[in-house]
């Protein structure tokens, strides 16, 4: 039947019409003689009445429908009862006196019932994803994602870019993650990998002559799931000959704007505030900081130093620091609530948690008696702590507070309620150091990849001081998410040269895995930068969702399985023959 309406978008305005409806029975009901049905499609729910008086055999027919049958339906629109409307129902006022029913399909009972307030196991969900996807709440996420694609691409074009598709099978270059794999027939033995980014593509595009490139690309890491990573997930990429940071992060701006406003009907102002790594770091213990809430992270390091607290002043002599936070009205926490959040830093490796109360009589704590009153009467003031707060404090190397007092943190805002979860912060974290020290390595790692340009200001320190060098870098952070992570990049070989050389990659390395983007650089290659939103994130924060899996259409599980389709599977033996590959029992 070909419909002349979609189910939701019926309006009062069609009063009197003839539609053609099709979609899957949601609800049956049968009030004494007269049947109602919940006719459900993408769009939404309508009300269609099946009457006896009207015609006799729809009417029949509609006693045989159960919830998933495929139907379709002719009838006149008209006005519901007084007092039958149905205000929580886009479609409430209306409904659909049917003259004509067709069942398309008949459908099993399904595995859980089709609406957004089911409780069911995720693992069942994604076993019967076609049934999960009926959902309106998942109708509105796959249109949220059509309309963010159609508006990037849009705003894109305007802004002169042209979209290229780059290979989905390339070489391997290891980029921090391990590559996804692909055995060739044609060449036993070797391999190709599934693009963990389009990176070394979109640069040489750059110098090929396209001075403005975007695509929306499937990318691969064979890594650990979890809440907002994938196996398989989808980027905005984008890269731009002769272009400065400020031009990539305008352009980016412009972008989000039109996804966030759009797509999601969120209004975003522009242009987004900026903070140098160092003061990220500093502030938050994170490079990715949610600045929805205050909370900040303080070095008392000076203030304790002279101390009687062995734990505080032992960490310091060995280089060590102190850095606290104050959690407001943390004062009232029980001990066992305190003896949890010591057992939670310990997971990022902290060896302890000590903590202070200031209360309206001065400070409590089994270890207010190692510090003067004016000591505490400082570190209070440095971390703005006021009576009720609860003072806590991680002593170790710099980079272990870090990372719990900035997972503290987090978890301190959602256990107090002080983020808002309607608000947006949009955040650009910039001036990253270029390079990072692997001690199990004893070497210098790229902390990004290995093509990021360093800052003009300390570019003169890569062969003297590569610690101190700043990376061209920058990533957007919204709401404590990483959503977008791009660089200026080396255009020059004599500086790419030197980079490498820090890194101690062999020239046989080097050639292995970059020839042929090492020749091509030296061939006159334009200045360029770029980015990558993820997709993925977008749509996830725009929804207010906590897992990525509930944005993408087929996800796959924390193991890296499609439970719906059964990969990843067994092959045969002669398919492996076929590719030289040999399997090991386990």
């Amino acid at each position: 039947m070909k419909r002349t309406y979609y189910c939701g978008n019926l309006r009062r305005q069609q009063i009197g019409e003839e539609v053609t409806l099709v979609g899957w029975v949601s609800r049956r009901r049968d009030h004494g003689g007269v049947i109602f049905v919940d006719l459900r499609d993408r769009t939404g729910i309508v009300q269609v009445v099946f009457d006896p008086v009207i015609d006799v055999a729809a009417h029949q027919s509609a006693d045989r429908l159960r919830n998933e049958f495929v139907i379709g339906v002719k009838g006149r629109v008209r006005a519901r009862g007084e007092g039958a409307e149905n205000p929580n129902l886009a479609t409430g006022e209306i409904e659909i006196a049917t003259d004509y029913l067709e069942i398309l399909n008949v459908a099993e009972t399904p595995a859980f019932p089709i609406e957004d307030e089911v409780d069911v196991a995720e693992e069942v969900r994604l076993k019967y994803r076609y049934l999960d996807l009926r959902r309106p709440k998942m109708q509105k996420t796959l249109k949220m994602r059509h309309k963010a694609m159609l508006a990037c691409r849009n705003y894109m074009d305007e802004q002169g870019f042209l979209e290229i598709e780059t290979p989905i099978l390339m070489n391997s270059t290891p980029e921090g993650a391990r590559d996804v794999l692909v055995p060739s027939r044609l060449n036993p033995g070797d391999f190709y990998a599934l693009p963990q980014s389009p990176q070394q593509f979109k640069q040489i595009l750059m110098m090929s002559g396209v001075d403005r490139y975007f695509q929306i690309p499937k990318c691969f890491r064979d890594e650990d799931t979890r809440a907002d990573r994938q196996l398989e997930f989808t980027q905005i990429d984008l890269e731009m000959s002769f272009a400065t940071e400020d031009d990539v992060l305008e352009v980016t701006e412009g972008l989000i704007k039109r996804i966030f406003e759009e797509a999601g009907g969120i209004p975003v102002e522009t242009p987004f505030k900026r903070m140098p790594y160092a003061e990220a770091m500093d502030r938050f213990g994170s490079d990715k900081p949610d600045t929805r809430f205050e909370m900040e992270l303080a070095d008392v390091s000076d203030l304790v130093a002279d101390s009687d607290f062995k734990v505080f002043t032992s960490v310091l002599e060995n280089g060590g620091q102190i850095k606290g936070l104050a959690a407001p009205g943390g004062a009232d926490f029980p001990r066992r609530e305190i003896d949890a959040l010591t057992d939670f830093v310990a997971t990022y490796k902290a060896k302890g948690l000590a903590w202070i109360k200031v209360t309206t009589d001065g400070f409590d704590s089994s270890i207010v008696k190692f510090f003067s009153s004016g000591q505490l009467q400082a570190v209070a003031e440095r971390m703005g702590a006021k009576a009720g707060d609860l003072m806590l404090f991680v002593a170790d190397q710099p980079k272990i507070v870090a990372d719990a007092l900035s997972n503290l943190r987090l978890h301190l805002g959602r256990r107090l309620e002080l983020i808002d979860k309607d608000r947006f912060d949009m955040l650009w974290v910039v001036d990253f150091p270029l390079f990072e020290w692997d001690s199990e390595e004893n070497r210098y790692q790229p902390a990004h990849h290995l093509f990021t340009s360093p800052s003009s200001e300390t570019a003169g320190l890569i062969e003297t001081d590569p610690r101190k060098v700043r990376a061209q870098h920058y990533d957007l952070v919204i709401n404590g998410n990483e959503v977008a992570s791009g660089s200026v990049r080396i255009h020059q070989w004599a500086i790419q040269q030197k980079v490498l050389e820090v890194l101690k990659l062999s020239p046989e390395d080097i050639k292995t895995r970059f020839g042929y983007f090492i020749e091509a650089l030296q061939y006159g290659t334009p200045p360029h930068a770029g980015i990558a939103p993820g997709l993925d994130r977008l749509i996830m924060l725009m929804l207010g969702e906590d897992n990525i899996r509930e944005v993408i259409a087929f996800p796959k599980t924390q193991r890296g399985a499609c439970l719906m389709t059964g990969a990843p599977s067994v092959v045969s033996g002669a398919q492996l023959e076929e590719l030289s590959i040999r399997v090991d029992e386990i």
